[in-house]
């Protein structure tokens, strides 16, 4: 956000050339050039190696052509480019900073989950990743100590409570009374699970049909639904099946 902030300022032009600034190749140049003055007064050859370098070849001639027309007819403002010129840089190893911070907690994650035993099972359900099966298990501990995925619910601050106020009295929200990491991992997977042929597609276009498609609430209800498949997955140690496990079948799984 910062740096979209100083862009706005020293080259707004930039975000419409490198629509997703944090890529690898956009960061790279703006890390080099971070104004301007500064790709204009870069040799071609210069520029056209680092972008072409950055994006294995998928970047050239017509990316520096846009750039140098970009810098040519900016609307930055006068002067800008000689006060904010460092900050550019200095956000961006922010950002190399944060992402490799991220990149090796990832990592820890993994190496962890590989040592639960109720990791293969979690991975078996379609969409989940190893860092939201880490997540959901860092969130709740022993899924065995739960008696129902209520109690999965409210960790999660996904239970829902009425509002009784005014013209709402009477209307349902989540009550976010519990962990937020936990919260969003469940909302970024029901955004995965939604997209087209995903596991909860089906259900999400049925919600949104019903409650005049809103797609927030749609997407909160499938993150309920997902975080009460995974406990149910985890709780029994059974592999991911499109049909739902006979009680016969769950008792046998959890050993009763």
């Amino acid at each position: 956000t910062r740096l979209k902030a100083t862009l706005e300022v020293v080259f707004p032009e930039y975000e419409r050339i490198f629509v997703q600034i944090t890529k690898p190749t956009a960061l790279a140049v703006l890390k080099e050039y971070p104004c301007p003055d500064a790709i204009l007064a870069a040799p071609k050859w210069q520029v056209m190696k680092l972008l072409r370098g950055t994006s294995n070849s998928h970047l050239g001639v017509e990316r520096y052509d846009e750039l140098l027309a970009a810098a040519k007819n900016t609307l930055a403002l006068t002067g800008t480019d000689r006060v904010l010129k460092d900050e550019v840089p200095m956000l961006i190893e922010l950002i190399e900073t944060y992402t490799a911070q991220t990149d090796q907690v990832e990592r820890l994650m993994r190496a962890t989950l590989d040592r639960t035993p109720e990791a293969p099972y979690l991975l078996s359900i379609p969409g989940v990743a190893p860092v939201t099966a880490a997540v959901f298990l860092g969130s709740i501990g022993d899924p065995q100590a739960y008696e129902s995925s209520k109690q999965v619910l409210r960790v999660a601050g996904l239970t829902l409570v009425e509002r009784s106020s005014g013209l709402l009295k009477g209307q349902k929200r989540i009550s976010k009374r519990g962990r937020p990491v936990f919260r969003r991992h469940a909302y970024i997977f029901a955004v995965r699970s939604v997209r087209k042929n995903g596991l909860f597609r089906a259900e999400y276009e049925a919600l949104c049909a019903r409650n005049g498609g809103r797609k927030i609430a749609a997407l909160t209800a499938i993150s309920r639904s997902a975080l009460r498949l995974m406990f149910s997955i985890a709780r029994d140690r059974r592999m991911f099946s499109v049909e739902a496990p006979r009680p016969v079948q769950r008792a046998r799984a959890s050993g009763v």
